[in-house]
């Protein structure tokens, strides 16, 4: 988008090719798989966090909490395991569309 704004243009195949090399280096990870499209988020540079996900409006709010991130250590540790990361989407239902139903 940045690019088109400065009149200069990318195909998407590009795009396409690209879009595992900048998850393989960590610049971006996919956060899911909806109606046959990746999404993908920035993430370097960025503090880790986790997604609530409303399946009314499909809106994504992020948060992070210090217990989610201690449980990944303890369930490591207790499993010999070396955790390098973790993927946390928690789905239910916004304010907004609660009020609807």
């Amino acid at each position: 988008m940045r690019l088109r704004q400065k009149g200069q243009r990318i195909s998407r195949a590009s795009v396409y090719r690209t879009m595992p090399l900048l998850v393989e280096s960590g610049l971006v990870q996919e956060v899911f798989f909806e109606d046959g499209h990746m999404h993908y988020e920035h993430i370097y540079g960025h503090e880790h966090h986790c997604h609530l996900r409303c399946l009314g409006c499909r809106r994504i709010i992020e948060f992070r909490d210090e217990a989610v991130e201690g449980a990944e250590d303890r369930i490591g540790q207790a499993h010999n395991f070396a955790v390098t990361g973790h993927k946390l989407e928690i789905y239910g239902y916004c304010a907004a569309c609660q009020e609807q139903k």
